[in-house]
């Protein structure tokens, strides 16, 4: 398993770095030509919505333990990459602000003992995240429900 969390943090940071030589998903939003065109304030209230390339890290994951028929906290326990839904719009100073995006991660496990899982996150303020968090292999016999709560850090390229 730590192989595989190895080889496909090389690949994402790969695909990340490769990324800003392409257009569209993968253009930095600074060349977007919404954002090189002349704003006015209200249409830069409205900003726009950009399908990005992210990464988020599970801060703590809250699961149900069907056994113990109690809640249960666990803490850094995923991190992963997968693609974002979010508003960006040019602040005063010339920067692009990501005030909140939908993200859909494929989380892999930090710790050995963990399954890989898919979160589905709303971020604000550009890195705050929470949302839900499926993991497949709890729909098997598993002491765990198969959904939980997420909170963490997210990152929009």
């Amino acid at each position: 398993m730590k192989k595989l969390l190895l080889f496909l943090t090389i690949i994402f940071v790969t695909i990340t770095i490769e990324a800003q030589q392409f257009k569209g998903v993968f253009a930095p939003v600074k060349e977007h030509p919404y954002f090189k065109s002349d704003l006015t304030a209200d249409r830069n209230l409205n900003g726009i919505m950009l399908l990005r390339i992210g990464a988020g890290v599970t801060g703590m994951e809250t699961t149900y333990n069907k056994t113990l028929k109690k809640l249960e906290q666990k803490t850094l326990i995923k991190a992963g990459g997968g693609v974002t839904y979010g508003h960006h719009k040019l602040l005063s100073d010339g920067t692009i602000y990501n005030d909140w995006s939908v993200n859909l991660f494929v989380l892999t496990p930090v710790e050995v003992t963990e399954p890989v899982s898919i979160g589905v996150t709303v971020s604000a303020l550009e890195i705050l995240q929470a949302g839900i968090n499926l993991t497949p292999k709890y729909f098997k016999e598993s002491d765990y429900f198969p959904v939980s709560l997420i909170w963490g850090l997210s990152y929009t390229f």
